[in-house]
């Protein structure tokens, strides 16, 4: 597998009062392309769009004190089904930063899980370095994979795919409507063209 590697620019911005440091991802995939689905956020990735997510999710886990910044919102999706409608961006954050999203409720009783929120269009993916490392594994074997998925996508068509689902969810014991976990799927075929 090749080395993960991630373009990438760095500036400031500033919430609340406080300033945050920001490392935007630069020059991604364009075969990149996450929305809201009725029960996860759906994550679609060629063979090079699953390494730069697994390279963006490294980096967040090594950087507790930046916003790791995807910014993939105008990627089109491979097919044009319609319920891959409403496109978003990733933030990656570590909970300790305490950068506020406005549908995020802070859990102080166990800080080592991940909790997904969607503001102006972009997907925040919040959580402490152990919960990242912990769910990174599952996205470090999905990318793994790729290289075997991407050889039978031409005969075979193999789906490969990995689901993170926040490590308190309980079915059937939540008041949130809309989307509670990720689910990055391969998808080789399909995409507009471009880069």
């Amino acid at each position: 597998m090749r080395p993960l590697t991630l373009s990438t620019r760095i500036s400031r911005v500033a919430s609340g009062g406080r300033e945050f440091r920001v490392i935007r991802a630069e020059r991604l995939s364009r075969h990149l392309y996450v929305h809201a689905g009725r029960s996860y956020y759906e994550i679609l990735a060629d063979l090079g769009a699953g390494l730069d997510f697994a390279a963006a999710w490294a980096l967040a886990m090594r950087s507790p004190r930046s916003l790791v910044y995807l910014p993939v919102r105008s990627n089109r999706p491979p097919q044009a089904d319609p319920w891959r409608e409403r496109p978003l961006d990733v933030v990656f954050v570590h909970a300790s930063m305490q950068f506020r999203v406005s549908a995020w409720t802070r859990d102080r009783d166990f800080p080592h899980h991940l909790r997904y929120a969607t503001a102006a269009e972009t997907l925040f993916v919040v959580g402490s370095g152990p919960a990242f490392e912990r769910e990174g594994a599952w996205v470090r074997h999905f990318v793994e994979e790729l290289p075997a998925a991407d050889r039978d996508a031409a005969g075979t068509g193999r789906y490969q795919c990995v689901e993170i689902w926040p490590s308190r969810w309980k079915p059937g014991r939540t008041r949130r409507i809309g989307p509670t976990g990720l689910h990055l799927t391969y998808t080789p075929n399909g995409w507009p063209s471009g880069r």
